[in-house]
């Protein structure tokens, strides 16, 4: 978060307990402003009118996919898209403007060619190209030009100018094209999950039609109405695997979890989309200067009921949710060097990539979760049961306990009381500290500071949420709340070897955006240092000199 936060320009976040108030006046324009403004004021009332059409769910969904605003959709229809494979639904990416360009296309230049004059006289299927590509332009600014919008757009954008030039060809060019545009843009997106499951599954989708596309077309689209009709499930089918193999490795990075029924979903809730939801948006987005945007917003609102109660159903099945290890970055890194070695190639010797991806998924199993972590300045604590949950003591914000979950997969369990039996290695029975012990070791955790006497040589490292002195420090391993503030979130792992002890922030490096926090004391030592010295004044009866900078040599 504090690296998106960095590169977007935003130096602080909070929250208001009142509502907001106009500031400006309607008619006024605010300084600095310009098109930005208009075009988030134009994104903000197509929500607005999206929203008085379609209440509830159904136009939070509908407001995702016209103007990218996920804001009034409610936690669990979200949830339920994620657990369902349906997220890329609610992220204008390839599907989308493919279908918009796609209906766009099909439907002007049908029209066009209805008038014989036109048709006769002038190249309606370039004018339709260009006419489209008018039209994902407006689709990518009304969106709100997200990363996975902005690879879309240069992919879809070069076949139709591929058509205006009559060079046709859809191939992982483009896709570099693209990749590189994305990343002149904005080079930061290389490291976040948009960019790398985007692009993941659209060079797994190319490398797969590149090698079997022609005999796919020969499976799925001949025969009579029943056998294509079958067939684009299966093409639908096909698709959602492979886009699923080429994005599921980063989703397990990001996310820890594996969606096992995605291709159910998808052959149900893409069609829908396709076929129903996706043009009466594009209908109503033109209706919508007319005031007439009801007309097409009610038909798509059944399409996206239909949408979500297939996410829901999908979501409540068993087993469909499989939460998985930590992936290493090392080891997402061997799975996109290995993927891009498997699609990039054209000869036999591309399958060496498996090789790759097996290793860096393979990585998994040689990551072990922290078996106690202190956090949030100290507030959040956490210790590791046998069964791979977790005991957490009261106190802490929820993301702390939320990202510990989505982390680990475990359980959350309640911090147990003192007088209570010892569980899970975990005994309270003394006065504010508990003792932990696992893999032959044992830990002292302070929880308040009548628990601060513990002797260093009964215990093989020391946890407390209050501060813990220097008296044990350099004969064993003592984190307290305030190596906490300076590190960030402190985990430790125990072992018969011994005890590892990583800050997050001594692991994330010496980045503008990680940051380096200073005592008052430190403040205030440093701010003397660059303090100039006071001038004396010289006697009354000698010469004065001319000033001379009297301030210490500052470090490069």
């Amino acid at each position: 978060m504090q690296r998106e936060l960095y590169f977007l320009g935003i130096g602080g976040v909070g929250y208001s307990y009142g509502g907001a108030r106009r500031i400006i006046a309607p008619g006024e324009a605010s300084e600095g402003g310009g098109w930005r403004e208009w075009l988030l004021q134009l994104r903000n009332e197509m929500t607005r009118r999206i929203a008085a059409v379609l209440p509830g769910p159904t136009g939070g969904v509908a407001s995702a996919v016209i103007t990218g605003k996920r804001g009034t959709m409610p936690e669990e229809v979200k949830q339920a898209f994620r657990d369902s494979g349906l997220s890329h639904l609610l992220a204008i990416a390839g599907l989308h403007l493919g279908l918009v360009g796609g209906f766009v296309f099909f439907t002007v230049r049908g029209g066009l060619a209805l008038i014989p004059w036109l048709a006769l006289r002038y190249p309606i299927k370039k004018i339709t190209a260009l006419v489209t590509l008018i039209v994902l332009f407006c689709y990518l600014m009304i969106s709100g030009a997200a990363i996975p919008t902005q690879r879309a757009f240069v992919m879809t954008g070069i076949v139709f100018v591929a058509v205006l030039i009559d060079r046709l060809r859809i191939s992982m060019r483009i896709c570099a094209l693209a990749a590189m545009v994305v990343l002149v843009l904005d080079p930061a997106s290389l490291v976040g999950v948009s960019f790398q499951m985007s692009f993941g599954a659209v060079v797994a989708l190319i490398a797969v039609y590149e090698k079997w596309g022609a005999q796919l077309a020969r499976l799925f689209h001949r025969g009579g109405f029943g056998h294509k009709a079958l067939g684009y499930c299966g093409a639908v089918a096909v698709t959602t695997v492979v886009a699923t193999i080429g994005t599921e490795p980063f989703a397990i990075y990001h996310f820890h979890h594996l969606v096992l029924y995605s291709p159910l979903a998808n052959v149900i809730a893409v069609p829908i989309s396709a076929m129903w939801t996706l043009p009466w948006g594009v209908v109503a987005c033109l209706l919508m200067p007319f005031g007439l945007e009801a007309l097409a917003l009610t038909p798509m609102g059944w399409g996206i009921d239909v949408t979500i109660a297939v996410a829901q159903w999908v979501q409540s099945l068993p087993g469909n949710v499989w939460s998985m290890p930590r992936l290493p970055t090392f080891g997402v890194i061997l799975v996109a060097l290995g993927g891009c070695w498997l699609c990039l190639w054209q000869q036999n010797w591309r399958y060496w990539g498996i090789a790759g991806i097996v290793a860096g998924m393979a990585m998994m199993l040689l990551t072990r979760p922290p078996d106690l972590i202190l956090a949030d300045f100290g507030h959040f604590l956490a210790a590791r049961t046998g069964d791979g949950d977790y005991r957490v003591a009261a106190g802490g914000e929820k993301i702390h306990r939320s990202f510990l979950v989505s982390e680990t997969g475990g359980r959350l369990l309640p911090w147990p009381g003192r007088g209570d039996p010892a569980a899970d290695g975990l005994d309270c029975a003394a006065e504010g500290s508990c003792s932990y012990t696992a893999y032959g070791r044992r830990v002292a955790i302070v929880t308040a500071e009548s628990g601060l006497q513990v002797l260093c040589d009964t215990v093989d490292a020391i946890v407390a949420q209050v501060p813990a002195g220097f008296a044990c420090r350099g004969k064993i391993p003592v984190v307290d709340r305030i190596d906490s503030w300076r590190q960030g979130a402190v985990a430790l792992w125990l072992d018969t070897d011994g005890i590892s002890v990583v800050g997050a922030n001594e692991s994330r490096g010496d980045r503008p955006w990680v940051p380096h926090p200073v005592s008052r004391r430190e403040r205030e030592k440093a701010a003397a240092a660059n303090r100039p010295a006071t001038p004396v004044a010289p006697p009354a009866d000698e010469p004065r000199e001319a000033p001379t900078d009297t301030r210490f040599n500052q470090p490069d």
